[in-house]
């Protein structure tokens, strides 16, 4: 059974949960109210005085039956409630012995609950000890005044001083032991707030953190923007230009060397765009994959004058598409974590192709279905001995981004017949939905 939202543990931060005694006053009425039934039916003749304590007594069964059920239920148990019930248990007790023997009736045990638990909801000792003397006065004036009376050859002024002094001393311990409950529940609501306190300075904190670094890391990239990469992108326009010329004036030698240095060059800006890649995010919040490879490969081809045929498919789980790999409204929505991980690989893959493969044309496809997913980088290039793949060619970057997501990794090449680097991964979670409140 699923409980809501109210039943739980009482908790001693609440100063108006009483969950706490009054579980020990219903256990205690309930004693109390079968030991009475017990002893006034055993042997006692039925008569009409008893049909009018019974219903009485029958009224505090169904209170106490209700308050045991909110207490079974775990439902907050507050002052009014308990208060109610004690102001109830006494008016009852009193009718019930005024209209029945009075000072013999032994119905009076069931003030005692009554008195515990109004005192357990009462932090203050003069309203308690006022209460349990008008209680104590209404009781003496009954027994005192009405008929039958105290037989004092029998001690019963002895054992009506014994009944209002027990009033006394229980009423008493109560308040004791609410003070010592409230000394507790201060504690715990002393306690939650240095909790809170320090949970919000910890937030405050690593929010802190993290605007820091997150401004260190956009002055470095704007060093390197306005920087390094400009230098290198004006390097690499200066020696396409000092190649042409050379060519063009017959210096062919010359011209050849510095062919050879265009590739290195824009290699080297390629990196310095991946670095400041790195420093920046390259998803959205809502890890939209496909805007994302669709700037990263616009970028590679923009750098490297490689052409790039990028296809994303999603599929749904019969492997029908679900939006054409040409529809921009497509969306391929992953965790942050496991998209970025997902277009770092295929951006390590573009630098190896642009690195060693020599290809004028690489295609990239990515396949999403609730199977798993399926990323191949494929290049028109000249390939390499596969026997020399654990050798290097930055291949280990992309095994580990690949493991670390529970995937497989494979390189299938050969001499003079291009590359083709192929990832299956598992099942990801979807990116979860954040509702608008």
């Amino acid at each position: 059974r699923t409980m809501n939202a109210t039943a739980s543990e009482p908790s001693y931060a609440d100063f108006d949960d009483y969950r706490h005694n009054q579980r020990i006053v219903v256990i205690l009425r309930w004693y109390l109210l079968v030991g009475w039934a017990v002893v006034n039916h055993w042997a006692a003749p039925w008569n009409q005085s008893l049909l009018y304590v019974d219903l009485i007594a029958l009224a505090l069964v169904v209170l106490n039956a209700r308050l045991h059920l909110k207490l079974r239920r775990g439902e907050p148990v507050g002052r009014a409630t308990a208060v109610v019930m004690s102001l109830f248990d006494v008016i009852a007790i009193t009718a019930g012995i005024a209209i029945t023997n009075r000072f013999t009736n032994s119905f009076f045990i069931l003030y005692y609950p009554a008195l515990a638990g109004l005192a357990l909801v009462t932090a203050s000792r003069s309203v308690s000890l006022l209460f349990v003397t008008i209680v104590a006065g209404a009781y003496a004036s009954i027994s005192i005044f009405m008929t039958p009376g105290l037989v004092m050859a029998n001690g019963d002024d002895r054992r009506l001083v014994a009944r209002i002094f027990v009033m006394y001393i229980l009423v008493f311990l109560a308040n004791l032991i609410i003070r010592a409950e409230r000394t507790k529940r201060a504690e715990a609501v002393e306690a939650e707030r240095a909790r809170a306190s320090e949970n919000l300075e910890l937030v405050t904190a690593s929010q802190e953190e993290r605007l820091r670094a997150a401004e260190q890391r956009f002055r470095i990239r704007r060093e390197i923007h306005d920087g390094l990469a400009q230098s290198l992108y004006g390097l690499s326009l200066n020696i396409e230009s000092i190649a042409a010329q050379a060519e063009s004036s017959g210096a062919v030698e010359v011209g050849e060397r510095l062919a050879k240095l265009i590739p290195v060059a824009r290699n080297a800006l390629l990196e310095t765009r991946h670095y400041m890649l790195d420093l920046s995010p390259m998803l959205s919040e809502q890890g939209d994959v496909r805007s994302a490879l669709e700037n990263l490969a616009a970028e590679f081809q923009n750098i490297s004058d490689i052409e790039v045929d990028l296809n994303i498919t999603n599929l749904n789980i019969d492997g029908e598409q679900v939006a054409g790999p040409g529809d921009a409204g497509e969306q391929i929505s992953l965790q942050p974590e496991v998209a970025t991980q997902i277009c770092r690989i295929i951006q390590e893959a573009l630098a190896n192709v642009l690195r060693h493969s020599g290809a004028s044309k690489v295609t990239v496809n990515m396949e999403h279905r609730p199977t798993g997913i399926t990323v191949s980088i494929e290049d028109n290039g000249k390939g390499f001995d596969s026997a020399n793949v654990s050798g290097g060619f930055g291949l280990g970057h992309i095994a580990s981004r690949a493991e670390e997501l529970g995937g497989k990794f494979e390189v299938i090449t050969s001499d003079g017949a291009g590359t083709r680097i192929l990832i299956e991964l598992p099942p990801q979670p979807p990116q979860k939905e954040v509702t608008a409140k």
